[in-house]
């Protein structure tokens, strides 16, 4: 397992996530609880599907990933933040960025403290834990965001969520799998994604069109992400001192 993961890391900037289960129990016990799984959560940055053969690359060959996905769980439908930063605020505590204030790349090192963070909760339940690469997002009213996935896990129907909401900085939109509506009320025809986005009129009155952008406009309705902590950066939720950076150059 160790060798699978060392190969696999094809981009140096990585975060791994490890959770390691410090109690065990007698295989002889009748009465012994299940033995807790060790976790690993492996992310890697600007790392998308197109990199990888397990998603239908027909550039990269990434054979030792692809066991991963075979004995594991692979994604078709999840979005994050285009930027490290912000991505490893929302996966390390569940929550959207108007909701823990890393809506960019220079707020992520001042999340809360107080934000129920994953080595938080895996400790609670007797793991020991380690984050391993980049750093930055560690440790009134929590509101969590994500949506169990246990029930698909072991064959059951569960309560699957029909849209996904993404934002970096001050720009955000909610997409389903044909419509994505943004942050300036703009409807977006997605049937030809990711090569293609059909912006779609305000007064169209195609029936389709219309209950997508009630549907989706009732969901970020009930987020209110206008509502909730505002980016302090500059509009593109990269580093503030990336400009300087560029004067420099």
């Amino acid at each position: 397992m160790i060798r699978m993961i060392q190969n696999m890391f094809i981009n140096p900037c990585v975060l791994l996530f490890v959770f390691l289960s410090l109690c065990s129990t007698p295989a002889t016990s009748s009465s012994a609880e299940p033995t807790k799984p060790n976790i690993i959560f492996i992310l890697a940055d600007d790392f998308g599907i197109g990199n990888l053969s397990c998603y239908g690359s027909d550039h990269y060959k990434t054979p030792n990933i692809d066991k991963l996905a075979i004995a594991g769980t692979r994604f078709t439908r999840a979005f994050t933040a285009s930027l490290c930063g912000p991505s490893r605020a929302m996966i390390m505590s569940g929550r959207y960025a108007f909701r823990n204030g890393a809506s960019n790349q220079d707020a992520c090192i001042r999340l809360d403290h107080s934000e129920i963070v994953l080595p938080k909760v895996f400790k609670s339940a007797g793991y020991a834990t380690a984050s391993i690469g980049k750093w930055g997002q560690l440790p009134k009213n929590v509101v969590f965001d994500g949506q169990s996935l246990a029930p698909q896990l072991i064959g059951q129907s569960g309560k699957p969520r029909e849209w996904v909401y993404n934002q970096l900085a001050s720009m955000w939109y909610v997409r389903d799998a044909r419509w994505k509506l943004n942050h300036l009320g703009e409807l977006f025809d997605m049937s030809d994604a990711p090569f293609a986005e059909k912006r779609i009129e305000a007064n169209n009155v195609d029936p389709n069109a219309v209950a997508a952008r009630q549907r989706l406009a009732d969901v970020l309705s009930k987020l209110d992400p206008a509502g909730g902590i505002p980016d302090a950066g500059d509009g593109t939720g990269r580093h503030a001192n990336k400009a300087k950076k560029k004067a420099k150059e």
